[in-house]
């Protein structure tokens, strides 16, 4: 799929060359990544999630408008993310912070919400906080539980820009942030809706192996949804912002 999304690319069959980039980066390369975690060999992990987020990249620079790859200052470093726009007019519009849960990362949470935000007039952002996508993987960054701690920094860099309207800004947190989103927002008030759609069911005592996305405790291993019914039923409950 890749070597397809290439060579469509070279031929200038642009729209070909996104479509394939995210079938690669999404349906192949992050699902392989996923089922590697716990195999004999994880040392496959890391290349193999790094090529979900390269053709990701290429396909997010073939969107109209591209999407935006952004860094948000957070503590003394950055989150990494991406905040996809309706268009490029600069237009002050609503905005819906994505938040993935503890498996999926940033690029994943364009069909987790991104997508269906779009189409009703939301820009969106959706970032990688500690213990996710490449703030685990490229800066050892780990989960913590004042998750609060993470959403403020992503709402002050929101407020900074102007394509968001100040006034109405929504967030929505998947599997493991079902959890999180709730308890930031009960510290965050500028946050004017939120959405919960948790998977997480239970949680394993800690036991022999250490998960690399929390320093000193087990891995959470979320239930996984497929339908995008979900996300885009939770953008329609936030209809009284919606612009179309």
């Amino acid at each position: 799929m890749r070597r397809f999304a290439e060579q469509s690319a070279d031929k200038g069959h642009q729209t070909s060359a996104r479509e394939a980039f995210l079938r690669a980066s999404l349906s192949y390369y992050k699902n392989a990544a996923f089922f590697l975690d716990g195999t004999p060999d994880p040392s496959r992990i890391l290349p193999t999630w790094k090529a979900h987020r390269e053709c990701f990249d290429e396909a997010a620079s073939r969107f109209d408008p591209p999407v935006e790859k952004v860094e948000i200052p957070y503590e003394d470093t950055t989150l990494p993310g991406y905040l996809f726009k309706v268009d490029d007019s600069g237009r002050s519009r609503p905005l819906l912070l994505l938040n993935n849960g503890s498996d999926s990362d940033a690029a994943d949470m364009y069909l987790m919400g991104g997508a269906a935000a779009l189409e009703r007039g939301y820009n969106a952002l959706a970032y990688d906080g500690p213990g996710q996508g490449a703030a685990l993987f490229l800066q050892d960054l780990h989960f913590r539980p004042d998750w609060e701690e993470v959403v403020t920094p992503v709402v002050d860099f929101a407020l900074g820009r102007p394509e968001v309207d100040q006034e109405r800004i929504a967030i929505m947190g998947v599997s493991q942030a079902g959890y999180w989103v709730p308890r930031a927002v009960a510290f965050e008030h500028r946050i004017a809706a939120a959405i919960a759609d948790p998977g997480s069911s239970t949680y394993r005592p800690p036991g022999p192996t250490t998960s690399r996305r929390t320093s000193k405790s087990s891995s959470t291993r979320a239930r996984r949804r497929s339908s995008t019914g979900t996300w885009r039923l939770a953008c329609d409950l936030l209809s009284p912002c919606a612009t179309r």
